[in-house]
């Protein structure tokens, strides 16, 4: 399915229950990226970021493995993370 906006797809992850926001503050240089990397390899959610340090916007890593789950966005695993 495709999205309009960035906005409809984190709002569509959300309403099936495949994001979680972060809202702590998370470090750029190496810390996101971390998180990202074991949440991914576990099986996680999509993740928000939504207080990047000396960032004025949230960021959304989309990198993720491929799935055609139904509700999936770009392949985002559609199995609830247990982590």
């Amino acid at each position: 399915m495709p999205y309009s906006s960035m906005h409809a797809c984190v709002l569509d992850l959300e309403r099936t229950q495949q994001l979680v926001r972060i809202r702590e503050q998370a470090d750029p240089d190496l810390e996101i990226a971390e998180i990202h990397r074991r949440v991914y390899e576990a099986g996680g959610p999509a993740l928000l970021f939504e207080n990047v340090k000396e960032a004025p916007f949230p960021l959304f890593p989309i990198f993720t493995e491929r799935s055609s789950a139904p509700g999936s966005f770009s392949g985002i695993r559609s199995k609830k993370y247990s982590g």
